[in-house]
């Protein structure tokens, strides 16, 4: 009986150590590799290069397609009017003719360098903005990449963060080399006289510009605008943005109908 009693107590003890060892195990173990995608195309078969922040992969480039996933295409051509009224996804290519657009010589150079400007209803649409496997980013998933930023660069902070997302190529650049571009080299952040751009963390944010809810243009090379894809109100959605004169990355509401640049974020699988 005695034997028995011990040979029971031995089988326990035993049970439990390999217990213990295999959760000390799992939580010695490194994350599973995660096989990130190095490039997107979309449906029109534009191409963009691909950052991994943390956990997540997120587009380089603003999105510039003109269909929708399942390849319907989006409006576009609308009046400042009909802008300003459509209750349907659209999207608009900011005026090589503008003073700050000096450099671009077609509409498609603009595309190619700082994307389309698409309205909410185009964000919220059912058939999907970004490309199979993409998506237009929500409020937590824009939070989780900045607070990877900021855990990751001691020197980064919640008033500095916005120079850490654009792009370093800017006017009179201290950083010099290819960041320090001249007037009209695209694409480029304007001059300003303390704030500039380091791109720590490879986002590589750029100043599309933005149109606003009765058809107006403005801002192109000064302000970045992203909207994201948490409901708002009956007529706002939230985006964050960036000006060439402020370090920071803010949050705010714009009307559906303001024409704001896209960047994807990987789903994963």
């Amino acid at each position: 009986m005695q034997t028995k009693k011990m040979f029971f107590l031995a089988l326990t003890a035993l049970a439990a150590a390999l217990m213990i060892f295999a959760c000390k195990k799992g939580k010695d173990a490194p994350d599973p590799v995660v096989d990130f995608p190095e490039m997107v195309t979309d449906f029109d078969g534009n191409v963009y290069e691909v950052v991994v922040i943390g956990s997540q992969a997120w587009m380089k480039q603003n999105l510039s397609v003109t269909h929708y996933s399942d390849g319907s295409p989006i409006q576009t051509g609308l009046s400042d009017n009909l802008w300003e009224a459509i209750g349907q996804g659209a999207f608009a290519i900011y005026p090589i003719d503008r003073p700050f657009s000096v450099g671009i010589v077609s509409e498609e150079d603009m595309k190619a360098i700082y994307g389309l400007l698409y309205n909410w209803h185009a964000v919220n649409d059912s058939r999907g903005l970004c490309p199979d496997g993409w998506k237009v980013p929500s409020a937590q998933e824009w939070r989780k990449m900045l607070d990877f930023i900021l855990e990751n660069h001691e020197d980064v902070t919640q008033q500095n963060i916005g120079n850490a997302l654009k792009s370093c190529r800017q006017i009179n650049s201290p950083l010099g080399d290819d960041c320090d571009v001249e007037w009209g080299g695209h694409p480029f952040w304007h001059l300003s006289a303390e704030q500039f751009g380091n791109d720590l963390s490879g986002f590589n944010a750029l100043p599309a510009g933005s149109r606003n809810r009765i058809g107006e243009y403005s801002s192109i090379t000064g302000n970045a605008a992203f909207w994201e894809s948490t409901h708002g109100t009956e007529t706002t959605a939230s985006a964050r943005y960036l000006n060439h004169n402020s370090a920071e990355f803010q949050r705010g509401d714009f009307f559906h109908n303001n024409g704001l640049s896209v960047r994807c974020i990987w789903k994963g699988e």
